[in-house]
């Protein structure tokens, strides 16, 4: 599996364009994706769905402009549903850029999701939102705005829980498998790398 990644939107979310196979899978399209179907057409492949770890609006941004070319399912946690139709809970209105989409969602399934040519498995890591999750596939995690290197999100805004935080980077903590960290934002790392310098999971 081919892993592309590109920093999009506002505040430069990390954007992953899984390829596998001839079929693709963007993971937080978090604003415009100018280039997305030059990667689609470069790699011979199809557009299966899109999968969101939360839907804040940093992560969402990218949906409409995507859809109105590819009209594919967009998962998240069932408990986000209301997030993209509510400038409060997206967070949106608090960086002063109300933003709103429509969006039929598809509830991620726990603990194995199979979307298109690709089956997850999701952790459900409440902390920054409600419905977080991170997404593992093959030697891959993609941590969403759960883990950073170095750090992990911040747990301050609508539905966010310092104490759920804890536990879902406690949760992290006890995987044995030392796999590619590709987070929400920054810099990509490795969960054994995390687990020795990253003091929010001591």
């Amino acid at each position: 599996m081919k892993v592309i990644t590109r920093m999009l939107g506002p505040i430069d979310t990390n954007c992953y364009v899984l390829i596998n196979e001839g079929h693709a899978l963007v993971i937080d399209p978090g604003g415009p994706f100018d280039d997305l179907d030059a990667i689609l057409k470069s790699e011979n492949a199809v557009l299966d769905a899109i999968a969101l770890t939360h839907a804040h609006f940093d992560h969402i941004g990218g949906i409409p402009s995507i859809l109105e070319k590819h009209p594919v399912p967009v998962y998240v946690h069932s408990s986000e549903f209301d997030f993209f139709d509510d400038d409060k809970l997206n967070v949106s209105s608090y960086f002063g850029m109300p933003f709103r989409c429509k969006v039929s969602p598809t509830a991620l399934t726990l603990p194995k999701c199979k979307i298109g040519a690709f089956e997850l498995e999701v952790l459900h890591t409440p902390g920054h939102t409600r419905g977080s999750c991170v997404f593992l596939i093959d030697q891959y995690m993609f941590s969403g705005d759960t883990l950073f290197m170095g750090s992990c999100g911040r747990v301050d805004m609508p539905t966010g829980s310092y104490s759920q935080m804890n536990e879902s980077l406690h949760t992290l903590k006890k995987l044995y498998i030392n796999y590619i960290v590709y987070p929400g934002h920054g810099p990509a790392s490795t969960l054994e790398h995390e687990k020795q310098w990253n003091s929010m999971m001591e």
